[in-house]
């Protein structure tokens, strides 16, 4: 499993179980780890893009 380190603050827009935008927030903080899941195809943004947990 790859990890992810966060190395800089941003928000990100969060969807609801069927990819529309519940028109809120929230900010991923410097120093918070990530991993990549396991899932083969992100709805919202595609199969190119990491599904971060």
């Amino acid at each position: 499993m790859k990890k992810y380190k966060c190395i800089k603050s941003f928000d990100i827009e969060i969807y609801d179980e069927h990819g529309a935008s519940t028109e809120t927030y929230k900010t991923i903080k410097i120093g918070s780890e990530w991993y990549v899941d396991d899932v083969p195809y992100n709805m919202i943004a595609g199969a190119d893009a990491l599904h971060l947990v």
